[in-house]
This record gives C-alpha cells, sequence and structure tokens, in this order.
C-alpha cells in the first residue's frame, strides 16, 4: 500500500493513475472498501482491497475522468515532507546559521541602471 494521506489525514492509495480515499470496512473486517477521491466530478468508482494485504478484490464502476499519474507524485512528495516535518527536529532555511542570502535589486532610469544590495 502506498503511504499517502489525505488533507484531513485518511489512508489514500493510487491505482492504475487514479487516487482513492479510504471509505470504511466491511462487516467482518476483512475487506477496506475505498471510494475515487474525485467526488467533485461525481466519479462512483470504488474499490475492496483485502484488509491485511492490501490486494485488490473487486472493481466497481468505471472513471468519468482522466486519470494523473503526476498529481499522484505530488501528493505522495506533499505526504513524505509533511510526516518529515512531523518526526524530524529540523529547522526551517530561516533557522540556519548564515541566514538568507542578500537580496539585489535594480532599478533602470534611462539610460542608467542602478543595483542596490540590502544584507538582512
Amino acid at each position: 500500500m502506498d503511504n499517502i494521506r489525505s488533507q484531513r489525514n485518511r489512508e489514500k492509495f493510487s491505482r492504475e493513475g487514479f487516487l482513492y480515499i479510504f471509505d470504511k470496512k466491511s462487516a467482518d473486517g476483512n475487506r477496506k472498501m475505498w471510494r475515487c477521491e474525485r467526488k467533485d466530478y461525481s466519479c462512483r468508482a470504488r474499490k475492496h482491497t483485502d484488509a491485511i494485504t492490501g490486494d485488490v478484490r473487486k472493481n466497481f464502476g468505471d472513471h468519468n475522468h482522466d486519470s494523473n499519474a503526476a498529481k499522484i507524485e505530488v501528493v505522495r512528495t506533499v505526504t513524505a515532507l509533511k510526516q518529515r516535518a512531523v518526526n524530524t527536529n529540523e529547522g526551517t532555511a530561516q533557522d540556519q546559521p548564515y541566514g538568507p542570502e542578500p537580496v539585489t535589486s535594480c532599478t533602470r532610469t534611462t539610460p542608467v541602471r542602478t543595483c542596490t544590495t540590502t544584507a538582512f
């Protein structure tokens, strides 16, 4: 299973360029039921997976939109960054000992160009 989370920290997984969000478990707890994340398109595609192995057991409905593999990579990267922020004690770029780079701004008054550098 992918390690992807929604904004509300719900589990997601990807198959064939589509993202599915966890909906519920079966009454006996042996299956997980997933729905397509594109609810805004009224997409009714669903999948059932084995709760332990994650293998897809059943597919229901067809997608009414195109797949987007690039979006899956973006969501996977954002999830990894969020988890890293929670699990590590790393500082931000502003916390680094050297501080931010100086800023150079230029203005042009015909025909002379003037530049100034501001250090923080």
